[in-house]
């Protein structure tokens, strides 16, 4: 049986879940004190990761001055 090919959900969950796991251990952050700081609680965080499409401009615009992400990271999630 072939291998199944990824997604491109697949591939969005995959890039946003390296770059959270980078994110959390440069800023030696857990992900109750992410989802802290962005407002939301650890489930919906929980649910983000399974589904970055679900992000709204503002959990977005807080994780990326939070994690010191790039607009490129940024660009690269969305267009997966």
């Amino acid at each position: 049986m072939p291998a199944r090919r990824k997604t491109k959900a697949d591939r969005q969950r995959e890039h946003f879940g390296r770059m959270l796991a980078v994110g959390k251990a440069v800023t030696h952050l857990t992900d109750e004190d992410v989802a802290e700081c962005c407002g939301i609680s650890r489930m919906t965080l929980f649910k983000r990761k399974n589904d970055p499409s679900k992000l709204t401009v503002g959990e977005l615009t807080k994780l990326t001055a939070i994690m010191g992400w790039d607009t490129e990271d940024i660009i690269k999630l969305i267009v997966q």
